[in-house]
């Protein structure tokens, strides 16, 4: 019978490795696809970012431009950490500018700029003038057709970096937000706009609703979110019809308009994306300028005054030391996880995990039954040695707490 039952055993194991293992040849695939996939939007971004250069250099040709008549443009990136501008700094002196800028004329000033294209050798070449390095006063650039219209620059380039390594969840969400914001009529109310708030940041917050929402109504209709992902490649007129169909409201229809102009998945973007935008401008800072991942400042971005039981400026004081732990020990999202989480019990606005009274029966009934079925005799004097210190450990307890109980009812 023993015989036996470990040959079950060893067959429950067998099979249980083979579904696990089926389960992370599953994961990498879909990994692999979406690497594919990733390098293919990177790469078209980058040619078509040469068949712009190429373009304009044939119609205008090279010009060299003064960096102090450039600014940068209200574009989708944000994020410039020093490691980044400094790799670009290192690349200058040795290779020299590989790319033109592409710059917009100022409706304001003659012979001054915004950039749509090359923001990062635009600061190398500012770092290096301010080190000493006169001769990157002036770059190499082509001159856009483009008047410096705020809202179309942006749509540019959004459309240029958003499936790009150069935009993090950040700067996507809130370049996202802000092209759902310019584009579709939120008709916010009196009644909507809270204490405090600007009715910017009430129409950002109706957003981040309707995009939950949304969210929320697709991942229980599955008939409907099959839909959504069938129509991602179709003409747009085939994608109004096809979400007129689903009982949407204009509004929702326009957002995910939008969205699917962007190639922007909802669901990813909802659950990876959306949070960013409620960050705290410290965190944000420390994204931007510290290279501290979003992950990590979504789990930080938990330390909030009302969650500490703390003023803005305790608050704001315990988050930068939970940055720099993070920085300097490169903690994992997990480990993240589990420091914010000590801080908050710390603080005392999060209590331990306790389990329920009808868990902890059932253990208590799961370790009764074990211990009556366990075959002492096959164990180890080794094992028996450490198995009688945890018995003897938890009597202690139990001696302990029965103690107590007497001397309460005596």
């Amino acid at each position: 019978m023993g015989r036996r039952q470990s040959v079950a055993n060893l067959i429950d194991e067998d099979f249980d490795s083979a579904i696990a293992a089926k389960k992370r040849h599953d994961v990498i695939q879909d990994l692999k696809q979406q690497l594919d996939q990733t390098q293919k939007e990177v790469e078209k971004r980058e040619e078509l970012l040469i068949q712009l250069r190429s373009q304009l250099e044939q119609g205008n040709g090279k010009v060299l431009v003064s960096i102090e008549n450039i600014t940068p443009s209200d574009q989708c990136r944000k994020t410039f950490t020093e490691a980044v501008i400094l790799k670009r700094v290192e690349s200058l002196k040795r290779e020299g500018q590989l790319d033109s800028l592409i710059l917009i004329p100022s409706t304001d000033k003659a012979d001054y700029y915004q950039l749509e294209d090359g923001e990062v050798t635009w600061r190398a070449a500012k770092y290096l003038v301010e080190a000493g390095d006169e001769k990157w006063k002036r770059l190499e650039a082509v001159i856009s057709p483009l008047v410096g219209d705020e809202k179309e620059i942006h749509r540019r380039t959004l459309l240029h970096h958003l499936h790009s390594e150069s935009l993090n969840s950040l700067d996507r969400a809130e370049s996202l937000v802000r092209e759902l914001n310019w584009n579709v009529d939120l008709d916010i109310y009196e009644d909507e706009v809270e204490e405090g708030q600007s009715r910017s940041q009430a129409a950002v917050a109706k957003l981040k609703k309707i995009l939950r929402n949304l969210d929320y109504q697709f991942r229980k209709n599955e008939a409907a979110d099959r839909t959504l992902q069938l129509i991602e490649k179709a003409t747009r007129e085939e994608q109004q019809k096809a979400l007129e169909k689903l009982e949407l409201n204009s509004l929702q229809i326009e957002i995910i308009l939008i969205l699917l102009d962007f190639q922007v998945e909802l669901h990813s973007f909802v659950a990876n994306d959306l949070a960013m935008i409620s960050l705290t401008e410290d965190l944000k800072q420390a994204v931007r300028e510290r290279n501290l991942p979003c992950h990590q400042a979504k789990a930080l971005g938990k330390l909030t005054a009302k969650k500490l039981g703390k003023d803005d400026a305790a608050a704001l004081e315990i988050r930068t030391k939970a940055v720099e732990r993070v920085l300097k020990e490169a903690l994992s999202v997990r480990d993240t996880r589990k420091f914010v989480t000590e801080l908050l019990e710390e603080y005392g606005t999060k209590k331990p995990k306790t389990e329920t009274k009808e868990k902890t029966i059932d253990r208590y009934q799961e370790v009764k039954q074990g211990l009556s079925k366990l075959p002492v005799k096959q164990l180890k004097a080794n094992h028996l040695k450490s198995l009688r210190k945890a018995m003897e450990k938890k009597m202690r307890e139990i001696d302990s707490i029965l103690a107590k109980e007497k001397g309460a009812t005596s």
